[in-house]
């Protein structure tokens, strides 16, 4: 089944190098669940030992897999609801958390912190930052943003006015054009994303066509990491409804 597929594995394939450090995967994005892998199994000193898509998967698997760093896409399915951290304490009791953040508007680091999180990283950070913050949280540190800090005190104070919001940009994009990344995001097809917004499967590829253009990708997987990762899909709901007059 389909949910099945996309929100919880454990694989043999994560069986391997069992010296590394052990990390589980928590997204309710497959496509940038995908990425992130993609990203971290280039690391020799890396494995994914499981990743899932909603909170009672997590929880499950990551009782099963053991991992050293749960590395947690906020908010998740499940679990997030107004912006809240406290259903996470069952996550951070469990295994040592990086939380993944589009900004403080999402998550604020400080309380994430106090509440018990290893660290956070911002999702408009290098990806290097996101590598070192997985190891240093390993060695039982505490990541802020592009650093490393021994305990969770100074932690707290330095998250607390160290990562800002982040005002996604939209790089030239329509309304309707965010409508069409949300969808692609959302994981449709082009003759999905043509029924749901009532309009034709050619008018989609134009679409389509045209953000490629805008935001220098080459196909829909990038396309799902860049949005992501630039908060496009945030910026939906100030544009959304004259996107609704739009073709």
């Amino acid at each position: 089944e389909q949910k099945t597929r996309d929100s919880g594995r454990v694989d043999c394939m994560y069986q391997e190098y069992s010296a590394a450090i052990g990390i589980f995967l928590a997204s309710t994005h497959t496509i940038f669940r995908t990425g992130l892998r993609n990203l971290l199994s280039r690391e020799p000193d890396l494995r994914i030992v499981g990743e899932a898509g909603e909170a009672a998967e997590t929880v499950k698997l990551i009782e099963e897999t053991n991992p050293d760093v749960l590395l947690l896409d906020w908010p998740l399915r499940g679990l997030a609801k107004d912006g809240q951290l406290g259903g996470l304490r069952m996550l951070f009791d469990k295994t040592r958390t990086l939380l993944l953040s589009s900004g403080a508007e999402h998550v604020d680091p400080a309380e994430a912190l106090r509440e018990g999180a290893g660290g956070l990283v911002l999702k408009n950070s290098g990806s290097d930052m996101l590598i070192q913050g997985i190891r240093n949280l390993a060695q039982g540190q505490y990541w802020v943003g592009d650093a490393a800090t021994a305990d969770r005190r100074t932690a707290v104070n330095r998250a607390a006015g160290h990562i800002q919001p982040v005002q996604p940009k939209v790089f030239n994009l329509t309304a309707r054009e965010l409508e069409v990344v949300q969808e692609v995001v959302s994981g449709y097809s082009n003759r999905e994303i043509a029924d749901r917004l009532t309009i034709s499967e050619d008018t989609v590829k134009h679409h389509l066509s045209n953000i490629f253009n805008k935001v220098g990708v080459y196909n829909r997987l990038e396309l799902a990491l860049f949005a992501i990762h630039h908060g496009l899909t945030r910026s939906l709901g100030r544009d959304g409804d004259s996107a609704r007059n739009e073709e």
